[in-house]
């Protein structure tokens, strides 16, 4: 259980934490850095164009928090299988940026700001699924 809550409240704080040296670890901080970047856009525009269904793109972190929490709740669990982990944690995130990629089709009137958020939650689903795979595993760098 204390697994499930620090990873819950801490994968944000890493994700966010990239804002302050973007370049600081290669993709590791560039991704994020990105994705903060693209939220603040997607907000602007958002909060401009008065578009409420934008909102619907808070359901892709929360399943992204999700399974930071699953992971958490099974921390060292696939010790020895991490092929089959990579697939599935592979699988998540393409469904993740398909979902992110639906909902910009869906919303025709405000595409540029969904385009934004999908940028963030796509790359927010690939830094907790990185997250989750070094818990699943228990293997930190």
């Amino acid at each position: 259980m204390d697994n499930a809550v620090w990873l819950f409240l801490a994968v944000p704080a890493w994700y966010s934490s990239a804002i302050i040296s973007p370049f600081g670890a290669g993709p590791l901080t560039e991704i994020p850095a990105l994705g903060i970047a693209s939220l603040a856009v997607g907000i602007v525009l958002g909060i401009l164009s008065r578009k409420t269904s934008l909102l619907i793109f808070l359901l892709l972190p929360a399943a992204s928090q999700i399974l930071v929490v699953v992971a958490g709740f099974l921390r060292g669990a696939f010790r020895s299988d991490g092929n089959q982990l990579s697939f599935w944690l592979s699988a998540f995130v393409l469904l993740q940026i398909a979902c992110a990629a639906y909902l910009v089709w869906r919303l025709r009137g405000a595409r540029r700001p969904a385009t934004a958020l999908a940028v963030f939650t796509s790359s927010y689903a690939f830094f907790a699924a990185f997250v989750a795979a070094m818990a699943f595993s228990d293997n930190w760098l």
